[in-house]
């Protein structure tokens, strides 16, 4: 299988002179073959925030594998994700890759589905980066 995801796992705290605002992960392209591994990647995003204090995860884009539309397990994989995020108490602020969005030329976004969560937000082109406090 080819590896998914990428998490920012290299912490070293003599070479950072501020603390950072949250983990960045990206492409990690869920699928109805990849669901455990965007489980263990997620996971490891949530250890890292609690290891640095931190309660954000950038996702930079393609949370999922297909504009085509998604299955129902994968839709509800996500869901699982991001209710893991708010247990934990750690937000996801994402960006719409072309993987995550309905074509190439529409603003519109399969993540606009879970824009009402608690703890997600995308960011649209257009939009505005969330507040501390999680409000645009």
């Amino acid at each position: 299988m080819a590896r998914r995801g990428w998490c920012a796992m290299f912490y070293q705290p003599h070479l950072i002179m501020k603390k950072p605002l949250g983990v960045v992960i990206t492409d990690t392209h869920l699928s109805e073959d990849s669901i455990q591994v965007n489980f263990s990647v997620f996971h490891q995003a949530f250890k890292l925030c609690h290891a640095l204090g931190l309660d954000t995860i950038y996702h930079l884009g393609d949370i999922f594998t297909s504009r085509k539309g998604q299955l129902e397990i994968v839709l509800l994989a996500f869901k699982a994700i991001l209710d893991q995020a708010e247990a934990q108490g750690i937000r996801i602020v994402a960006i719409a890759g072309n993987h995550d969005r309905v074509s190439y030329v529409s603003e519109s976004s399969i993540l606009d589905v879970f824009n009402s969560h608690k703890m997600f937000h995308v960011i649209s082109p257009y939009g505005s980066f969330p507040n501390e406090d999680g409000t645009c």
